[in-house]
């Protein structure tokens, strides 16, 4: 077997001794009841390190040295050989341990059961909201209550949004989080099925909105089993299940339109029955998610041999950007110009904060309102800020869609569905096309957005001009072009804040963050509907002001992308630094 220095030069030509994380655990390892290491000299194959007598005031005096060659590193490391690439941010301790694929396998699961669970969320989307309004005619109710009910789903997933976050971060447990959801949302569709009263409906769309926002348990355990340059393409995956179940949705409308069914002494008709399959497909979901889902980051936080099998799996190397080469170099400079001997704390500073004394993992938690304040800072606002202003742009195109090209064009509710179903084959292929390039591809998402953005006010220009057109042939035209630019506009903005988010935010506070996110999309969705029952006849002015609006979240991102990059930057070295002394730490005699 190659020691590790030769594997290392053999590859690279550079040592790993490069990285901050391997010099705190060659002191951390060398570290004795009566010395402790000051100063580290490298040379080619041996580690020349400087002791001092514990207990000694002097920070650069040593008190004798002594040589440790490469091999006795690989001996202290216990067979766990150390592989480091200068061009890569990932430090990663290989197991010598047999493959177990068992790991892999509940990984894949988990992201299938996600998966499903959006693909329920698109049916669920598509087969209640296109007749609920027949369904409130049934009760002779108007519409503002017609509205209400339409409202209440965004509005209980807007407050459930944030606290499955917080519960995330508390607990770790996606599983029990999605059982407890998906309760919800049979219970919810129980109720809206049932045709006794309007304040039914009303109450079974409020319970379904609770069940929906687990979307920042989803991406905080993402981003705990994943690197962050597959976050990209997986995140593309999961929002694909919600679009396919947007364009299945319709069929199962006609399947049960113009349909009678008695059940338990109760007619059920297409507008009631939508409530009664989903309470079936959800049934279904909960059976899944009780044999798929795992706590595989409770279990990978507490058992650390489990991220051998993840890393030996898949690939967590990932190329440098010259941005990130640099940042790594300049930290390295800095590393060497300390030489690693101002380390003059007592012994329990340098330890790792996350081991116990039965050398478990255990992370230090800071006070999550800090952490809120930390995070809020001016370039998160602008990201908030702009992916409010695309939502709301979005929500109301969605809005306007049915009823620009049913009175306005005089299409048959057959041909805008055709529209639909075109806007989803286009979606779908962006969202594979973001899968694909996110494999083999370490781009920024925050170009992501920027494209969502431009392509956005191109199609609020267009809007503008859109009633200023002569002929009809030529507003049509313009029309579809408006949905081709709008259908390509939104799994951008999915993808890309999502993702970008991820990587801006330490991993142990995922869950608040994208439940804030999943809160500000709640919001617009609720108010996009409400704007766009305004504005319909008004569409060449809102196109005006939203494109101004569009316009300033453009700049604002430029001005911010620099700062938002180093953001990242500064954690994926943080989030690197602490994986691999953990991964070592773990593994010392």
């Amino acid at each position: 077997m190659s020691t590790v220095s030769e594997k290392i030069s053999r590859r690279t030509g550079h040592y790993p001794y490069q990285h901050v994380a391997f010099q705190s655990y060659i002191k951390n390892s060398l570290t004795s009841n009566l010395y402790r290491p000051k100063n580290l000299t490298y040379t080619d194959k041996r580690i020349i390190v400087g002791f001092a007598t514990e207990g000694s005031s002097s920070s650069e005096e040593e008190d004798f040295t002594e040589d440790f060659s490469w091999e006795n590193l690989q001996h202290r490391t216990e067979k766990h050989q150390i592989e480091a690439d200068p061009t890569s941010f990932t430090m990663k301790v290989i197991s010598s341990l047999e493959e177990n694929h068992s790991f892999v396998l509940k990984r894949r699961l988990l992201i299938m059961a996600f998966i499903f669970r959006m693909f329920f969320i698109g049916v669920q989307y598509s087969v209640i909201l296109p007749t609920c309004m027949l369904y409130m005619k049934k009760f002779g109710v108007g519409e503002t209550f017609t509205g209400t009910v339409i409202a209440a789903y965004p509005f209980a997933s807007m407050i459930s949004a944030f606290v499955v976050g917080y519960a995330y971060n508390k607990t770790r447990r996606v599983k029990e989080i999605i059982l407890i959801m998906n309760t919800f949302q049979i219970i919810g569709n129980i109720v809206y099925a049932l045709p006794y009263s309007p304040f039914l409906p009303l109450a079974g769309r409020f319970i379904c909105g609770l069940g929906d926002s687990f979307i920042g348990a989803t991406i905080g355990e993402i981003c705990e089993l994943y690197p962050k340059t597959h976050r990209t393409g997986i995140i593309s995956l999961i929002e694909f299940g919600r679009i396919f179940g947007f364009m299945l949705g319709p069929l199962l409308h006609m399947v049960i339109q113009r349909k009678r069914y008695q059940l338990g002494g109760i007619e059920f008709d297409s507008t009631t029955f939508p409530g009664l399959a989903m309470t079936c497909f959800w049934i279904i979901m909960q059976l899944v998610t009780l044999f798929w889902v795992r706590n595989l980051a409770k279990s990978i936080r507490e058992n650390p041999d489990l991220m051998d099998e993840r890393d030996k799996e898949f690939s967590f190397t990932d190329k440098a950007t010259e941005e990130e080469k640099k940042l790594l170099s300049e930290e390295n400079k800095k590393s060497r110009d300390r030489k690693m001997s101002n380390h003059h704390g007592n012994k329990e500073e340098e330890k790792p904060t996350y081991l116990n004394n039965n050398n478990k993992e255990r992370r230090t938690q800071p006070n999550i309102f800090e952490e809120i304040s930390r995070f809020c800072t001016g370039n998160v606002i602008v990201i908030f800020y702009l992916d409010t202003v695309l939502w709301l742009a979005q929500s109301v195109f969605e809005f306007l869609l049915p009823l620009i090209a049913e009175f306005e064009y005089g299409w048959t509710p057959f041909q805008t569905g055709l529209v639909y179903m075109a806007g989803g084959i286009e979606l779908i292929m962006v969202f594979g096309y973001l899968y694909y390039i996110s494999k083999r591809n370490n781009f920024r998402d925050t170009y992501l957005i920027l494209w969502s953005l431009v392509m956005t006010l191109l199609s609020l220009m267009l809007l503008i001009f859109e009633r200023l057109m002569p002929k009809t042939s030529q507003k049509v035209g313009m029309f579809v072009t408006i949905c081709g630019l709008m259908f390509v506009a939104v799994p951008l903005n999915l993808t890309g804040v999502k993702s970008l988010l991820s990587k801006i935010t330490r991993p142990e506070f995922q869950g608040i963050t994208q439940g804030l996110y999943g809160s500000v999309c709640s919001f617009s969705l609720i108010i996009g509907p409400m704007l766009g029952s305004l504005i319909y006849k008004h569409r060449a002015e809102y196109g005006g002001v939203t494109a101004m609006l569009s316009i300033t979240c453009i700049l604002a991102l430029c001005v911010c992308m620099e700062k938002i990059h180093d953001r990242e930057d500064q954690i994926t070295i943080e989030t690197e630094n602490q994986e691999f002394l953990k991964d070592l730490a773990t593994f010392r005699s």
